[in-house]
């Protein structure tokens, strides 16, 4: 029985102090998708005639400033892919993966999880909510676990100069945070994608 005892503890405890998954971006990859953001917010705003016929895929990324448990000096850069429809159901949907966590400038953790998106557009608008959980691990940090995280999205659409001109772009804000979990996260930032 204590032989039994002293295995669960020690399973426990690996558990417990389970390495965080390094990050899958660099600081320079945190560069480079801001000085994308401030291109397509330089560009001019789409017309309904300027619009995709029918469904356009767009691929981008999804960062901003985060408080996790209150602290700040934290955020997140994500990859986002959507479909939006022009036509039928005018319907956006999609997914925001590959999720990190930068903490002061660098990138520290690669977050598990991923967020479904689902929203309308709306002649050259956009709404939708990204929702999902998210998993963080590791001794380092001061969180650990799972939270729930649901996320206001609303933007609009723009006419492409690079690489193809002519291409339509979204461009974006967030806002929102964790619903329920293990630790509590909350903030805003910007969102942009290319069609692909």
């Amino acid at each position: 029985m204590q032989k039994a005892i002293l295995t669960i503890l020690a399973t426990a405890t690996l558990t417990a102090c389970a390495s965080a998954t390094p990050p899958s971006i660099t600081a320079t990859d945190v560069a480079s998708a801001q000085t994308e953001q401030a291109r397509i917010s330089s560009l001019a705003a789409a017309s309904l005639d300027q619009l995709p016929a029918a469904q356009a895929t767009f691929a981008g990324a999804l960062g901003g400033d985060v408080t996790i448990d209150g602290d700040g000096g934290y955020a997140i850069l994500g990859d986002i892919a959507l479909t939006a429809d022009f036509s039928g159901d005018a319907a956006i949907t999609g997914t925001v993966d590959n999720i990190n966590l930068i903490e002061d400038g660098i990138p520290t953790q690669l977050l598990g999880g991923a967020l479904t998106v689902a929203g309308t557009t709306d002649d050259t608008a956009f709404t939708a909510k990204a929702t999902g959980t998210l998993d963080a691990v590791g001794d380092d940090f001061p969180f650990r676990g799972s939270a729930a995280i649901a996320l206001d999205l609303d933007g609009d659409y723009r006419i492409d100069t690079s690489p193809i001109s002519g291409k339509t772009s979204l461009l974006g804000t967030w806002t929102g945070g964790s619903t329920d979990g293990d630790f509590e996260v909350q903030g805003s930032g910007d969102v942009y994608a290319t069609e692909q």
